[in-house]
C-alpha cells in the first residue's frame, strides 16, 4: 500500500471481529496503521471526538448492540465528521450493500469473507477517494474565496468612481454669470462615469467679457478626468492672470 501510515477507527460490539480485522490489516504488506478500538455508538462517537481531526477513516459494525451502523453513520455525518466509513456486515446481500451506499459508505465488507487483498483495495480506493473529495472542496473553496475578494474589489472600485464622478461634474460651473447680451446653457452627459469632457465660463473685465472653454481630452476613465482637472486649473489661473 503507498499511502502512509493512517490512523483508523473501529466501531465493533464482537472483539473477536476486531481481532480479526487488525490481523488482515496487519496482513498486508508495508501497510502502518494505529487501529482505534469502540464498542458502541456512543464510544465510537467519543473517540471520534477525541481523534476527529486525526482519522483517516472509520469501520462500523452494521449491528451493534445499543444501535444500527447506519444510525451511526448518521450521526457521524450530522456532527460533520467526513471521513470515509466501511461498513462490516455479516449478511453479504444486495439490498444491504445498497443501503449502507445510500446512506453514505464509502464501501462494505462482508464478515468472514474478505481478504487482506480486498480489505486493502477497499481502504486505498476509500481514502484517495475522500483526499481527492477534500481537494476538489478546498479548490472550490478557494475559487469562491477569490470571487469574494474581486466582488469586494469590485464594489469599492465603482464607489469611488461613482465619487469621482460626482466630484467631476461639480468641476462644470453650477451657474453661469450674468453678462448683458449673452445667455449661456449647457448640458452635460457623459458616455461613462469618467471622461475629459470639460467646459467653463468665467467673466473677464469685471462682467464685460466672457472666458469661455470647452476641452475633449482624448480617451476615458480616470486619466482622462485628472487632465481635465488640471486644465480647469490652468483654465482658472490663466483667467486671473488676465483680469489682472
Amino acid at each position: 500500500m503507498s499511502i502512509e501510515s493512517l490512523r483508523l477507527l473501529v466501531v465493533d460490539d464482537d472483539p473477536e471481529d476486531i481481532l480479526i480485522l487488525r490481523a488482515l490489516l496487519r496482513s498486508i504488506p508495508n501497510f502502518k496503521f494505529e487501529l482505534i478500538e469502540a464498542q458502541s455508538l456512543e464510544d465510537g462517537l467519543s473517540a471520534l471526538h477525541t481523534h476527529g481531526a486525526q482519522t483517516d477513516l472509520i469501520f462500523v459494525d452494521y449491528l451493534l448492540n445499543d444501535a444500527t451502523g447506519l444510525e451511526l453513520l448518521h450521526r457521524i455525518r450530522k456532527a460533520a465528521y467526513h471521513q470515509p466509513i466501511i461498513m462490516m456486515t455479516g449478511q453479504g446481500s444486495e439490498q444491504v450493500a445498497t443501503e449502507v451506499m445510500r446512506a453514505g459508505a464509502s464501501n462494505y465488507l462482508v464478515k468472514g469473507k474478505a481478504t487482506a487483498i480486498q480489505l486493502e483495495r477497499v481502504v486505498t480506493q476509500a481514502i484517495l477517494k475522500a483526499r481527492e473529495t477534500q481537494r476538489d472542496a478546498w479548490h472550490a473553496e478557494e475559487k469562491m474565496r477569490a470571487a469574494r475578494h474581486v466582488q469586494q474589489l469590485n464594489s469599492r472600485l465603482n464607489n469611488d468612481l461613482e465619487m469621482a464622478r460626482r466630484i467631476q461634474g461639480q468641476l462644470m460651473p453650477a451657474v453661469f454669470p450674468e453678462i448683458e447680451g449673452i445667455q449661456c446653457h449647457s448640458l452635460y452627459e457623459p458616455a461613462v462615469d469618467l471622461g475629459g469632457d470639460y467646459y467653463d465660463v468665467v467673466p473677464l473685465d469685471g462682467g464685460k467679457r466672457l472666458g469661455l472653454l470647452m476641452a475633449d481630452v482624448s480617451g476615458h476613465g480616470v486619466g482622462a478626468a485628472l487632465i481635465a482637472v488640471m486644465a480647469k486649473m490652468s483654465f482658472r489661473n490663466a483667467c486671473t492672470r488676465f483680469s489682472d
